[in-house]
């Protein structure tokens, strides 16, 4: 192996032990200055003691409380072949040193650090002096520095996609596509062409629009290249990979950049890639302002569609999927072309619509009415006694729309409470030798005159937390 491409391989690995740390800090409040990697690392302790570490990462981090962090991480694959990254021990700005749980019982190390103090800052200088232990160091952006560039991006962004946009219409009219386009921005994801190898490279540019002129959402290309005058352009054009289409309805099971939370949502547009088993989703999230976003979509066997997340322009590293989530996606390995980790994943979210659906919790909130059954579980209603939202609604003294919202803050918290009094008024009704709806018709007579004593004595004791 040539040693530029040795170097390039390296960097790639610093770069993405960098990219997971930065993610797991961004978690944490905690934020990361610097990455060191040292083919041999020499620490001595406040007791004169002296141990070395091979092939270490250092990660230099401020914690929440504005301290110094050093965190010690080794680089190495599992048995399935998945690059993780292991930390053995932390040392604190004040010289504590804590071991993590999977190395304590390592009694040489309990041996040289348990009550022991080290001076990072003099450890380091002294390593850096020796030849050939740091051999590489990826530096974060100064904080005020960072500050200040985000704040430039945040004024600068809305005019340079503007200039982008208007760049990309004047390409494509060059090409005599009169292709009028809107709701312009860039896509920022670094591993496009790892999930679609057919449909991106790595070589170009890309951003989604809108084209009022095809009806349709497009996936446009640039590509740096030699122009007729000898110089460096770049040139947007329609990605010929990537289908137009407009509005369809078709759902998708969407995961988020750490994998963490899986939705089953219908995207504005499902745009057909020359790859059957890739497709692009294109939405607009009110959270956004109405921005586009994209994912990319596999289609399984079963037409069930898994989506990705991908980083735009405007979105900071967390909208970009996480190093770990992103290793467990290739070397999951596939069967029929289908990738094993998010075939589970997909089946996994369709068991749990289906628990979710007989529970109740998953019913379309716009759906929902005064005659909708309150779906209780292991609650069989006989025809015609079924316990509605409407009849809730009016215990309660509140309305349909109130019902939909305490629902979707707190689904258990609302099924237990509806529970609680469906088996209250069943109760009462029966002791009354009453059908439930005739009994909660009467009690809403009651509960609106509250004049008639007869009436008082049928309908038993009431319970002010939910009547009164």
């Amino acid at each position: 192996m040539e040693k530029d491409e040795k170097d390039l391989n390296f960097e790639k690995k610093l770069n993405d032990i960098s990219e997971s740390i930065r993610q797991s800090d961004s978690e944490h409040e905690k934020k990361l200055l610097q990455t060191r990697y040292y083919e041999k690392l020499v620490l001595k302790t406040s007791e004169g003691k002296e141990i070395t570490f091979n092939n270490v990462f250092i990660t230099v981090e401020r914690n929440k409380e504005g301290d110094m962090e050093y965190h010690f991480r080794w680089a190495k694959e599992n048995e399935q072949g998945e690059m993780t990254i292991d930390e053995k021990m932390m040392a604190k700005q004040n010289g504590d040193v804590y071991l993590a749980d999977n190395v304590r019982n390592d009694q040489l190390l309990k041996e040289y650090l348990e009550n022991s103090k080290i001076d990072m800052k003099s450890i380091l200088a002294e390593n850096d002096k020796q030849k050939g232990r740091l051999l590489a160091v990826a530096d974060e952006e100064n904080e005020r520095e960072e500050e200040r560039d985000k704040e430039k991006e945040a004024e600068e962004q809305p005019k340079n996609e503007e200039q982008e946009e208007k760049k990309a219409e004047e390409d494509l009219k060059k090409d005599d596509e009169e292709i009028e386009i809107s709701k312009f921005r860039r896509i920022k994801d670094n591993h496009l062409q790892e999930r679609m190898p057919k449909v991106f490279n790595n070589s170009s540019d890309y951003a989604i629009a809108y084209s009022a002129t095809l009806g349709s959402f497009v996936v446009l290309e640039a590509k740096e290249e030699i122009n007729e005058k000898g110089e460096l352009s770049k040139t947007w054009k329609v990605n010929e990979n990537v289908q137009t289409a407009g509005t369809n309805y078709r759902s998708i099971i969407s995961a988020d950049a750490r994998g963490e939370k899986l939705e089953r949502k219908v995207p504005y547009a499902l745009l057909r890639t020359n790859d059957s088993q890739k497709e692009i989703a294109i939405t607009l999230e009110a959270q956004n302002y109405g921005e586009l976003d994209i994912e990319t979509v596999d289609v399984m066997p079963c037409q069930e569609r898994f989506a990705r997340p991908v980083r735009v322009q405007g979105e900071g590293i967390e909208g970009q999927e996480s190093l770990d989530r992103r290793m467990i996606y290739e070397r999951s390995g596939t069967s029929d072309g289908v990738n094993a980790a998010e075939h589970d994943a997909v089946h996994g979210a369709i068991e749990e619509e289906k628990e979710k659906k007989e529970s109740g919790e998953n019913i379309d909130p716009s759906q929902i009415t005064e005659e909708t059954p309150i779906t209780i579980p292991g609650v069989t209603y006989e025809e015609g006694e079924e316990f509605s939202y409407g009849d809730l609604a009016k215990i309660k003294g509140e309305t349909v729309q109130d019902l939909v919202r305490e629902k979707g803050q707190d689904n258990e918290k609302f099924i237990a409470e509806a529970k609680t009094i469906y088996e209250q008024k069943s109760a009462e009704a029966k002791e009354q030798g009453m059908k439930l709806k005739d009994y909660i018709k009467i009690f809403l007579l009651r509960s609106s005159t509250r004049s008639n004593d007869d009436d008082a004595k049928v309908l038993g004791p009431s319970d002010s937390r939910y009547y009164w």
